[in-house]
């Protein structure tokens, strides 16, 4: 192994002096090879730490996201719903048409207010929305007043799920 360096020589030289300090030059650069970069244990050991994180962290996230995506739902459909009313205060009766076009003086930009894409939570199940989901106007079954709908669900389908509270009581 050959060491590059210049030795300006002021003095005699004496074996031992040069020997020390070749020894110590040696020396210096097998520390600064063993201290340079990671250890494979320690790059092991902060891959696990990330990894464990990354675990917990991605469900929340996905969990986090699908109750934004529940919360604008329901804000959406609270603001059809009202505008409804406000409709049939008005006119004296609730709009019939299937699409939002009929409140479009009642909501701002009421024909390109759509659902958000991905999951949401449907009766307390995570759900995703069909591509093709949007607000409506319509009823639920025979007899009900018209509703505001997203993907053919009212309101109250949106959401965690609601305790029935059917215990037996005596």
């Amino acid at each position: 192994m050959s060491i590059g360096c210049r030795i300006h020589i002021t003095r005699p030289l004496k074996c031992e002096d040069l020997c020390s300090d070749v020894e110590e030059v040696f020396l210096m650069s097998q520390n600064k090879r063993q201290e340079a970069g990671f250890s494979l244990l320690g790059m092991l050991i902060a891959v696990g730490i990330v990894a464990v994180l990354a675990a917990i962290a991605v469900p929340k996230f996905h969990s986090a996201v699908a109750k934004a995506n529940t919360a604008k739902i329901q804000a959406d459909l609270s603001t059809i719903e009202t505008a409804m009313g406000v409709y049939a205060l008005e006119k004296g009766v609730f709009p019939t048409s299937g699409d939002l076009t009929a409140l479009d003086d009642y909501i701002v930009d009421a024909k390109n207010l759509k659902p958000p894409t991905g999951q949401c939570l449907v009766n307390g199940e995570l759900t995703t929305l069909s591509d093709n989901a949007a607000y409506s106007i319509g009823k639920t079954g025979d007899g009900e007043e018209m509703r505001a709908l997203c993907d053919g669900k009212t309101l109250s389908a949106f959401g965690e799920r609601k305790s029935t509270g059917s215990g037996n009581q005596s």
